[in-house]
């Protein structure tokens, strides 16, 4: 399974390192690639925002004279219309987004892990004279046990 990122530039500074190594971790932990968009011009994902935009907007043309008393009943609405959505025919591809999900996507997706992605960061430090330790520019306070302190 492939995951596609927004584009990036050439020059990466500790951030964008960071965020490079979170995503490789990340893509590992589920098992599968995540791939950025090529820089200035990334046509990689016209597709899927072009099939976001127009789901959006129809979604929001259906419930916007519709009143909602709270986010539950919005929730429920919005799940029948998406539903609805995904089992039209679409005429480009004479089929459904349901249909194509169950032929083509279904088959290649694997179990997901039984626990969710945890990030995490890890660096080696050493304790302060006050026995404080920095990370990230901010200030953690150790448990040294009493023999040593």
């Amino acid at each position: 399974m492939l995951a596609w990122t927004g584009s990036r530039r050439r020059t990466a500074n500790e951030s964008e390192r960071t965020l490079r190594d979170l995503n490789r971790t990340w893509g590992r932990y589920y098992n599968t690639t995540i791939l950025p968009a090529r820089p200035k011009s990334p046509r990689d994902k016209a597709k899927v925002e072009v099939g976001v935009q127009v789901a959006e907007r129809w979604l929001l043309a259906r419930i916007r004279n519709e009143t909602f008393t709270n986010l539950a009943d919005l929730n429920r609405r919005l799940f029948e219309l998406t539903e609805i959505i995904n089992t039209r025919p679409m005429r480009a591809y004479n089929a459904s987004r349901r249909e194509l999900f169950e032929r083509l996507d279904k088959p290649a997706l694997g179990p997901l892990p039984a626990e969710p992605f945890q990030a995490s960061s890890w660096k080696e430090v050493r304790l302060d004279i006050d026995y404080d330790i920095e990370f990230d520019h901010h200030l953690y306070s150790s448990k040294i046990p009493s023999r040593i302190a």
